[in-house]
């Protein structure tokens, strides 16, 4: 069965992978700047990674974190990402000052 998801949002993207991983064939279709359709690219740590299970297997160490600061590592990001801390000001400043943003991690795109 093919699948067409109209949007990349947050909500379009978690339909299509829910639809993949039950064995569907997917395509995401976003506006284009000229206002067709386009596919957007998606990254492989989009793809490969499974919130739900993830959800699942770190629930109760992240509530006992919250609750008797025991130790936890958020490990929902890319391969290689390390968290600084960041505002939407200091990123506009920094981008004012013609400095580019960078991610460090694993944010690569199937082809």
């Amino acid at each position: 069965m093919t699948v067409l998801v109209s949007g990349a949002g947050v909500g379009g993207l978690y339909t299509a992978l829910e639809c993949w991983r039950h064995g569907c064939d997917v395509r995401i279709f976003e506006k284009g700047e000229n206002g067709k359709a386009k596919l957007p690219r998606l990254g492989r740590w989009i793809t490969d990674h499974d919130p739900q299970r993830y959800a699942l297997e770190n629930h109760e160490k992240a509530v006992d974190h919250v609750e008797n600061n025991t130790p936890f590592r958020n490990t929902n990001v890319p391969p290689g990402f390390t968290y600084r801390p960041w505002t939407i000001d200091g990123l506009l400043e920094a981008q004012a000052r013609g400095e580019p943003t960078i991610l460090d991690g694993d944010w690569s795109y199937w082809s």
